[in-house]
């Protein structure tokens, strides 16, 4: 199973070879090639990470699709909509699954985790679930994308 961890985050910094990146929202972005640990099928995962939103307007966080966002491509993905939303995705064909919750606080680190556990899928924020869906026995897509982190 591959895991990205990153910590020691603060606003100042830039890198540091611990693991942690800084974004200045001007289209940066961490890939990961395809891989079978991201063909997440029918069993239980989860993705998460913190984000610190300083502005408004709908963003794709992290997920696994092209450069467009197809739902064909998309497998799971973290959004944040227009009015500052969290959202996450799950994909099976075209069709897409969304589990939500509040608004993220600006100006302030907020940690976020979209989890799927058996037949039920739910995002977080700072720890606390959202409002849960029920995914059954649904197979994610498996994207052949890279899976990608954007500010």
């Amino acid at each position: 199973m591959a895991n990205l961890r990153v910590n020691k985050i603060t606003s100042t910094e830039v890198f540091e070879t611990t693991g942690s990146v800084q974004f200045d929202g001007n289209g940066d972005y961490l890939s990961l090639a395809d891989s079978s640990d991201f063909d997440f099928g029918s069993g239980d995962f989860t993705i998460e990470g913190w984000i610190y939103l300083i502005g408004n307007g709908e963003a794709y966080i992290a997920g696994q699709s092209n450069s467009v966002g197809a739902n064909s491509s998309c497998a799971a993905a973290i959004v944040v909509s227009s009015t500052n939303i969290l959202i996450g995705r799950f994909v099976n064909g075209s069709d897409f699954y969304e589990t939500t919750h509040s608004v993220l606080q600006k100006n302030v680190w907020n940690h976020f985790a979209l989890v799927r556990n058996g037949s039920s899928g739910v995002i977080y924020l700072n720890g606390i679930a959202g409002t849960p869906i029920n995914l059954g026995s649904i197979a994610l897509n498996n994207s052949s994308n890279q899976m990608s982190i954007v500010s």
